[in-house]
């Protein structure tokens, strides 16, 4: 047993503490000594599919590495999540939106605490931030505006994305027309 810790420990050494059953079968572990292994408390179980190494130090991203493990294949940070986790403005999600993709058929308990998106994410704009996959900030702004972000977080979200490199002054341009045009079509409905 002692080896399937250890090989756990060195999954979940970049993962925040976390790893998938799915990493753990592809590193040659029976999945089986991961439950005896939480069975015990050695491990902890998050979500179905989904462990942690107790005592591992807590990171506040935690639940966002949880999010895409626990989607076979992979999930990603996307909408106004992904905002938080790239830091472009002050938004707190009550749920992390986590896209999936549109093929993806849930079979897991436990996912209902995630807003999930059915999208297919092309490579060009998926990222990651400390191992975590992460829609980039162009597409995620894009789909918050859509969604109706207000308009102070998605100005502040433009305008940080822009200083931080992430956007083009064409990228920004684009957005806020877009959020522009979103909001004198809603004056005009009022």
């Amino acid at each position: 047993m002692n080896k399937v810790f250890s090989k756990s420990l060195e999954i979940a050494a970049d993962q925040h503490g976390l790893f998938s059953i799915e990493q753990i079968k592809e590193a040659g572990v029976n999945p089986a000594n991961v439950r005896q292994l939480a069975a015990r408390g050695t491990l902890e179980r998050r979500i179905h599919g989904v462990y942690m190494i107790p005592g591992f130090p807590l990171s506040e991203l935690v639940d966002f590495m949880e999010a895409t493990l626990s989607i076979k294949g992979g999930g990603t940070i996307a909408d106004e999540s992904a905002l938080e986790l790239l830091d472009l403005c002050d938004i707190n999600p009550r749920r992390i939106c986590l896209a999936v993709p549109k093929k993806y058929r849930p079979l897991k308990k436990g996912l209902d605490k995630y807003e999930i998106t059915k999208i297919d994410i092309a490579p060009k704009n998926r990222t990651t931030i400390s191992n975590i996959a992460v829609m980039v900030s162009d597409l995620a702004i894009r789909r918050s505006i859509d969604k109706g972000m207000r308009g102070d977080l998605a100005e502040q979200s433009i305008d940080t994305a822009l200083y931080k490199g992430l956007l083009t002054k064409r990228q920004s341009a684009h957005l806020r027309v877009q959020l522009d045009n979103r909001e004198n079509s809603s004056k005009d409905v009022g």
